[in-house]
């Protein structure tokens, strides 16, 4: 969301702008890290392209501006002159708003990661941690290369988390909308052929019977019932506790366990190098990478670990003593520590753990793939096997 605002800076001097923020609460927490006093705040419209309501920033949209951005950079062009042409080139309605707003608070004077992290819906707390660091390194062009690299491969591992979810997700469905048409549309004609026989129904054509008739009256109540699932489920992951129940099952699924786990230490191991590469401290890096992990273990294991650090630990040992970790990142973070080189060694491991994740996608393809279609072809033959039954009576009884 959008917001106007206006604040009160440390000398009590009146400032107004537009910062990009979950909610109010949010907005003053994004201000007071700019030493700014929030006094009033409005959502404002972002429609101001036609089409930008249906239009969203895809993260290949920002890795592109990235690499844009770095290019220009490294070629010696000018920082609000850079904004100037890509505004000019991006097709985005949304992003190129964000990109005009950027430009002009970098006119103002601030700096770029400041100006960012006024967006987070955008730029995230790691991408304005690197760029952060590349400021204060001179070595900006250079980091921004990095940010984009990181966005592409963190897309490519949701792209391959997506893809293997796809297709079970449709045959599933698909099996289900085949077993409610037959229940609602094609077992009430073996009804009225049942009917005035006198032949004493079996019990699992009575019970299928029942349901179609819940089925073909009650229609409406299966979609009801399919969306009031989702949205249930949905509420339940959103609250915090509901998470990281919700995480704590997925771990612990024979088929999705693994794979879920392969996924989290794929994105931790690329976030940790990309950051420590660009010269961003090792305990923000921990703070950062458990936010992109994605599972509540996993994250609370890494901040638990950064405690420990700071405390005095070494980087491997609290990570290893957590059990989130597989003994061979844990390893190669000890090698990483040791040789001085821990950058160098996550970056190696994230290529493994990226190798592995696809090998995890086809076995997970593999593994669903007949479970499905076997419940397709148990609860289709249920149905099937309940309509013949009465049929098999009914010849015993002319014979």
């Amino acid at each position: 969301m959008l917001y106007k605002y206006i604040a009160l800076d440390s000398h009590g001097k009146k400032t107004d702008g537009e910062m990009e923020a979950s909610s109010p609460v949010e907005l003053k927490k994004l201000l007071r890290q700019e030493k700014l006093i929030l006094v009033k705040a409005s959502k404002k419209s972002k429609l101001s392209k036609k089409g930008g309501m249906f239009q969203r920033v895809k993260a290949k949209d920002i890795a592109v501006f990235t690499r844009g951005l770095s290019t220009m950079i490294n070629a010696g062009v000018g920082l609000i002159r850079c904004f100037e042409i890509l505004e000019s080139q991006i097709q985005n309605p949304k992003l190129k708003e964000v990109v005009s707003q950027i430009k002009e608070e970098i006119s103002s004077g601030m700096p770029l990661a400041a100006c960012l992290s006024k967006h987070p819906k955008y730029f995230d707390k790691l991408y304005v941690s690197m760029v952060k660091a590349g400021e204060a390194s001179g070595m900006l062009d250079v980091v921004l290369m990095k940010v984009a690299t990181s966005l592409e491969k963190s897309e490519e591992i949701k792209g391959k988390v997506k893809g293997a979810m796809i297709y079970p997700s449709v045959v599933f469905f698909t099996a289900m909308v085949v077993m409610f048409f037959m229940l609602a549309f094609i077992i009430p004609k073996f009804m009225l052929l049942f009917e005035g026989t006198g032949v004493e129904m079996p019990l699992l054509t009575r019970m299928v019977m029942r349901a179609s008739e819940i089925a073909s009256k009650y229609w409406y109540l299966f979609f009801a019932g399919v969306v009031g699932i989702f949205y249930g489920m949905k509420k339940i992951i959103g609250k915090p506790k509901g998470k990281r129940y919700f995480d704590i099952i997925l771990l612990k699924m024979p088929l999705l366990g693994p794979f879920v786990r392969k996924t989290a230490m794929a994105r931790f191991t690329r976030t940790m190098s990309t950051l420590l590469n660009s010269g961003v401290t090792i305990l923000m890096s921990f703070d950062i990478a458990a936010e992109i992990v994605g599972n509540t273990l996993i994250a609370e294991a890494i901040l638990g670990a950064k405690d420990s650090i700071r405390d005095g630990a070494s980087i491997y040992k609290p990570l290893a003593d957590s059990g989130q970790f597989p003994a061979m990142v844990t390893d190669m973070i000890e090698v990483g520590e040791e040789s001085g080189q821990l950058s160098e060694i996550l970056e190696k491991v994230a290529d493994f753990t990226e190798m592995e994740l696809e090998e995890a996608v086809r076995n997970l393809l593999a593994a669903f793939e007949p479970l499905i279609i076997l419940f397709m072809a148990v609860g289709v033959g249920i149905l099937i096997i309940a309509m013949f039954l009465p049929l098999f009576k009914m010849s015993d009884v002319v014979g």
